[in-house]
């Protein structure tokens, strides 16, 4: 059985709503370190954090699927290229 999220989309828009992750759950997502993370987004290798509050940072969902997607790509083209 397959469970498809679909999310609202506001009206006169073509964008679906794009909601933000906090730190625990990015960190869930992709299986590292917070100091992992903070290297990498430092680096320039992971999309940026937004200040949502006085002690509060969050990610775009959006921007952290489309890291994932293109990390998973990456690693296809690799392994397709690779010794395999």
């Amino acid at each position: 059985m397959s469970i498809q999220i679909e999310h609202p989309q506001p009206a006169n828009s073509g964008h679906p709503l794009d909601r933000f992750l906090r730190e625990p759950e990015v960190l869930r997502l992709l299986g590292v370190s917070q100091m992992t993370l903070y290297r990498w987004e430092k680096g320039g290798r992971f999309p940026k954090r937004y200040k949502i509050g006085p002690n509060s940072v969050a990610w775009k969902e959006s921007a952290v699927i489309q890291w994932l997607a293109s990390r998973q790509a990456a690693a296809t083209t690799t392994s397709k290229n690779g010794d395999a």
